[in-house]
């Protein structure tokens, strides 16, 4: 199947998405646009090249060209290629706010297997557990809730483990505390 070719040109602060000779206007979403159409349970906000793929859709099936998911992304992958570097630059504004706003509204606390930290289980008293004053590379994880480091590997003992500027950070822009 040989894919039309779109051009996408910049007319009067307006961009218009073409195809053998039909336009329509190119929609640029918003931050809230982007963000309610994530996927409820996503793990991650959409790349920069999904946040650009669904206008596009957009345009083709508003010329009539209903294509599958698989040629909708190389016809945007191509016009991607051939944008200018000024609608490039809003799409890379619009995806830093948007995975700004995203991490922001999703609190997603993985925790880190112990062997990476560089301390074993067996061998932590309650004298070395980590505290909040202590500077932290990463999210560190004790293995147990009462703080002594020992316990199993399942992941319902595990304890994430904030530094204070990090609860700090997580109180102030969830709840609008102020420690």
């Amino acid at each position: 199947m040989i894919l039309p070719v779109p051009v996408l040109f910049s007319a009067n602060g307006r961009y218009l998405f073409g195809i053998n000779g039909s336009f329509t206007d190119f929609p640029i979403p918003t931050v809230a646009e982007v963000l309610g159409s994530c996927k409820e349970g996503s793990k991650k906000p959409p790349s920069i090249f999904l946040i650009f793929r669904r206008p596009c859709q957009s345009c083709l099936a508003a010329l009539n060209f209903h294509l599958e998911r698989k040629a909708i992304s190389k016809i945007s992958s191509c016009l991607w290629k051939t944008v200018d570097s000024d609608l490039k630059n809003v799409f890379v504004e619009l995806y830093t706010e948007t995975k700004i706003r995203w991490r922001k509204e999703h609190l997603i606390i993985v925790p880190t297997p112990s062997k990476l930290l560089g301390y074993s289980h067996s061998t932590k008293s309650s004298d070395d557990v980590i505290t909040n004053e202590q500077p932290l590379d990463d999210h560190r994880v004790n293995q147990s809730p009462d703080g002594t480091g020992t316990g199993t590997n399942s992941s319902s003992n595990l304890v994430c483990v904030l530094s204070q500027n990090e609860e700090q950070l997580l109180a102030r822009e969830l709840f609008g505390w102020s420690m």
